[in-house]
């Protein structure tokens, strides 16, 4: 199921990139369906609604992903898709509980 999960979440950043942002909606749903029967990162939507310029939901899934110690959080400091996040109070303070430097 990851990898369905992952492909739904690489679509949905890039329809949300390309300003489709009904088709990005619909992988946040799909998303949400598919962890409603296994497990799915909180990461993942949060990736899709950054590219959504939604910058409060994907730190809410972020925060979720942090309560579910998803592994992927230990790339926040270096990963390009979450640069908008940088500078955000909210963000470094989930940085710092992480144990990443700021």
């Amino acid at each position: 199921m990851g990898n369905l999960a992952e492909f739904t979440a690489c679509m949905g950043r890039v329809h949300a990139l390309c300003g489709r942002r009904d088709q990005a909606f619909l992988a946040i749903n799909e998303l949400n369906r598919l962890s409603a029967e296994h497990y799915v990162q909180s990461s993942l939507a949060a990736l899709v609604y950054l590219a959504l310029d939604d910058r409060d939901n994907a730190l809410r899934c972020l925060e979720q992903a942090y309560e579910e110690r998803d592994e992927d959080l230990c790339l926040l400091k270096i990963d390009p898709r979450f640069d908008n996040l940088r500078g955000d109070p909210r963000f470094d303070s989930l940085l710092c509980r992480i144990g990443l430097p700021l």
